[in-house]
């Protein structure tokens, strides 16, 4: 079984040397997982929901409605609304 494969240390340093060089991306262009935008976001939500607003009010401002993956059965999309979940399962 072969090792673990070896590079010359100037080529790590050319390599670290190349990503402390990168500008900071534009916020509008980095992408972000929901677990992250969360964590970001909880204060926010905290104060709003110490306005007295639910999560559901939270997560569709303005009444809207969104598809997401059904809650009740993982393979399903549903409608969603303030209201709950429309499911068709």
């Amino acid at each position: 079984m072969p090792g673990a494969k070896r590079y010359p240390r100037e080529q790590w340093d050319e390599f670290f040397c190349a990503l402390e060089a990168l500008p900071e991306k534009p916020r509008s262009e980095q992408r972000v997982t929901v677990s992250e935008a969360m964590k970001e976001m909880r204060a926010q939500i905290v104060a709003t929901r110490a306005k007295g607003y639910t999560l559901a009010e939270i997560n569709h401002p303005g009444g809207g409605e969104s598809r997401v993956r059904c809650q009740h059965w993982r393979s399903q999309i549903c409608v969603v609304s303030p209201g709950g979940c429309r499911c068709q399962c």
